[in-house]
């Protein structure tokens, strides 16, 4: 899962995760460290001996946190998760279901704009195979369960229909979110674009009451 929620909101998370970087514990100031050097030149690129010395820091210290460089491979991706589930929460909090539906559509927006993969997902995919797979069922967990809540509070508002299947329809939504859905498909007949608008519209109106629709109706009309 290359482009999912945690590919949409890597490089923006980065930034804030260094801001009190020397206020932190050391560990976490490895954690950090290594988060913004992967980001910006990959895994592979980044040595033990290279956090080591911008941290002054002897490789001593920095095993008594980490046995490998896998184990801290492991502390940047639940740092990063840790993030995302809190940017998600604070995003969709005191929103109505309508509101929500906005958020997750600009979001996929957002997943088909980026073009080029972040070093550190690149190499993380190609190099520690294990790694990935085991953090992507924690992050489609993560996107499963804010869907989840999401569709009880449509269900509730008389947005989504009441005889909705939660669980099957929050897999759904994980699912299409995830780019190997839009690679599959070669761009000379179908663009990620359409194939987006096309998931999105038939998503919307088959777990939309009428009054959902019509809601979404009338808040289209008054944005053009």
């Amino acid at each position: 899962m290359l482009f999912n929620i945690f590919g949409t909101f890597f490089v923006k998370i980065i930034a804030d995760l260094l801001m009190k970087i020397m206020a932190d514990t050391t560990r976490t100031q490895i954690v950090k460290l290594a988060a913004q050097q992967f980001k910006q030149y990959g895994i592979r690129s980044v040595s033990i001996d290279d956090l080591c010395r911008m941290l002054n820091m002897s490789k001593k210290t920095f095993y008594l946190y980490f046995r490998q460089k896998e184990d801290l491979i492991v502390a940047v991706l639940e740092l990063i998760d840790n993030c995302i589930s809190a940017y998600m929460t604070e995003k969709l909090s005191g929103k109505s279901a309508l509101e929500c539906v906005r958020i997750f559509v600009d979001s996929m927006n957002e997943l088909k704009d980026i073009q080029n993969q972040p070093p550190f997902i690149y190499d993380l995919r190609k190099y520690y195979p294990d790694i990935k797979n085991k953090h992507d069922a924690q992050i489609n967990d993560i996107v499963r369960e804010h869907i989840s809540n999401h569709l009880k509070k449509g269900i509730a508002e008389g947005i989504y229909r009441d005889d909705l299947d939660i669980e099957a329809c929050a897999s759904y939504v994980t699912l299409v979110n995830q780019s190997w859905v839009y690679e599959a498909f070669n761009p000379q007949y179908i663009t990620k674009e359409r194939l987006l608008k096309f998931i999105t519209n038939s998503l919307i109106r088959s777990i939309m009451t009428e009054k959902g629709l019509e809601e979404v109706r009338s808040r289209m009309k008054s944005e053009k």
